[in-house]
Protein backbone atom coordinates (compact mmCIF):
# COMPACT_ATOMS: atom_id res chain seq x y z
CA UNK A 1 0.00 0.00 0.00
CA UNK A 2 1.40 3.23 -0.63
CA UNK A 3 2.10 5.47 1.98
CA UNK A 4 3.40 9.17 2.26
CA UNK A 5 3.31 11.13 5.75
CA UNK A 6 -0.12 13.04 5.18
CA UNK A 7 -1.50 9.61 4.56
CA UNK A 8 -0.37 7.92 7.56
CA UNK A 9 -1.98 11.50 9.37
CA UNK A 10 -5.24 10.91 8.09
CA UNK A 11 -5.51 6.96 8.74
CA UNK A 12 -4.40 8.19 12.58
CA UNK A 13 -7.08 11.15 12.01
CA UNK A 14 -9.74 8.32 10.91
CA UNK A 15 -8.83 5.53 13.56
CA UNK A 16 -9.01 7.86 16.41
CA UNK A 17 -12.36 9.29 14.81
CA UNK A 18 -13.47 5.36 15.14
CA UNK A 19 -11.91 5.19 18.39
CA UNK A 20 -13.51 8.10 20.06
CA UNK A 21 -17.30 7.00 18.76
CA UNK A 22 -16.67 3.51 19.82
CA UNK A 23 -15.52 4.64 23.42
CA UNK A 24 -19.02 6.63 23.55
CA UNK A 25 -21.04 3.34 23.19
CA UNK A 26 -21.31 3.45 19.70
CA UNK A 27 -21.79 0.81 16.84
CA UNK A 28 -19.38 1.86 13.75
CA UNK A 29 -20.30 0.36 10.54
CA UNK A 30 -18.55 1.19 7.54
CA UNK A 31 -20.25 1.43 4.38
CA UNK A 32 -18.04 0.89 0.74
CA UNK A 33 -20.59 1.95 -1.86
CA UNK A 34 -19.78 0.17 -5.35
CA UNK A 35 -18.57 2.30 -8.32
CA UNK A 36 -20.67 2.14 -11.68
CA UNK A 37 -18.63 -1.30 -13.37
CA UNK A 38 -17.95 0.58 -16.15
CA UNK A 39 -16.54 3.43 -14.36
CA UNK A 40 -14.63 1.02 -11.98
CA UNK A 41 -12.95 -1.48 -14.55
CA UNK A 42 -12.17 2.18 -16.60
CA UNK A 43 -10.34 3.31 -13.04
CA UNK A 44 -8.48 0.26 -12.04
CA UNK A 45 -7.08 0.35 -15.73
CA UNK A 46 -4.81 3.36 -14.32
CA UNK A 47 -2.51 3.66 -12.00
CA UNK A 48 -3.28 7.10 -10.38
CA UNK A 49 -7.11 5.48 -9.26
CA UNK A 50 -5.27 2.31 -7.64
CA UNK A 51 -5.66 3.97 -4.19
CA UNK A 52 -9.52 2.93 -4.61
CA UNK A 53 -8.70 -0.50 -4.27
CA UNK A 54 -5.68 0.41 -1.11
CA UNK A 55 -8.84 2.27 0.78
CA UNK A 56 -10.84 -1.10 0.69
CA UNK A 57 -7.76 -3.12 1.62
CA UNK A 58 -7.37 -0.72 4.27
CA UNK A 59 -10.98 -0.33 5.39
CA UNK A 60 -11.41 -3.96 5.70
CA UNK A 61 -8.10 -4.66 7.83
CA UNK A 62 -8.72 -1.89 10.08
CA UNK A 63 -12.10 -3.31 10.49
CA UNK A 64 -11.11 -6.70 11.36
CA UNK A 65 -9.34 -5.75 13.88
CA UNK A 66 -11.30 -2.80 15.40
CA UNK A 67 -14.72 -4.29 15.97
CA UNK A 68 -16.24 -2.65 12.93
CA UNK A 69 -18.31 -4.12 10.52
CA UNK A 70 -18.22 -3.48 7.13
CA UNK A 71 -20.60 -3.65 4.00
CA UNK A 72 -20.06 -3.32 0.68
CA UNK A 73 -16.88 -2.46 -1.81
CA UNK A 74 -16.30 -0.09 -4.07
CA UNK A 75 -15.85 -2.81 -6.56
CA UNK A 76 -19.09 -4.27 -8.20
CA UNK A 77 -18.08 -7.51 -9.78
CA UNK A 78 -18.04 -8.63 -5.87
CA UNK A 79 -21.53 -8.37 -5.93
CA UNK A 80 -22.00 -9.02 -9.59
CA UNK A 81 -23.39 -5.22 -10.02
CA UNK A 82 -23.84 -4.42 -13.82
CA UNK A 83 -24.35 -1.21 -16.07
CA UNK A 84 -28.62 -1.77 -15.49
CA UNK A 85 -27.88 -1.31 -11.39
CA UNK A 86 -26.97 2.35 -12.02
CA UNK A 87 -28.63 5.88 -12.45
CA UNK A 88 -25.26 6.73 -14.27
CA UNK A 89 -21.72 6.61 -14.01
CA UNK A 90 -22.03 6.53 -9.96
CA UNK A 91 -25.16 6.38 -8.91
CA UNK A 92 -26.80 2.79 -8.14
CA UNK A 93 -30.79 2.04 -7.65
CA UNK A 94 -32.35 1.73 -3.88
CA UNK A 95 -32.16 -1.93 -4.47
CA UNK A 96 -27.97 -1.84 -4.61
CA UNK A 97 -27.87 -0.79 -1.26
CA UNK A 98 -30.84 -3.25 0.21
CA UNK A 99 -28.60 -6.00 -1.41
CA UNK A 100 -25.50 -5.18 0.31
CA UNK A 101 -27.35 -4.79 3.56
CA UNK A 102 -29.48 -7.75 3.64
CA UNK A 103 -27.54 -10.03 5.89
CA UNK A 104 -27.36 -6.78 8.16
CA UNK A 105 -30.82 -5.97 8.17
CA UNK A 106 -31.51 -10.08 8.70
CA UNK A 107 -29.50 -9.82 11.71
CA UNK A 108 -31.38 -6.87 12.98
CA UNK A 109 -34.71 -8.60 12.17
CA UNK A 110 -35.61 -5.45 10.32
Amino acid sequence: MRTSLRLRYLRGVFEKFIHYIQSKGSTVVIFLPSYHPTSYDLLMKNSKYMIIKDVEIYLNNFASSNSVEIFGSYNPHKYNFTNIDFIDGMHSFDYVIEEVFKEYKKQLSI
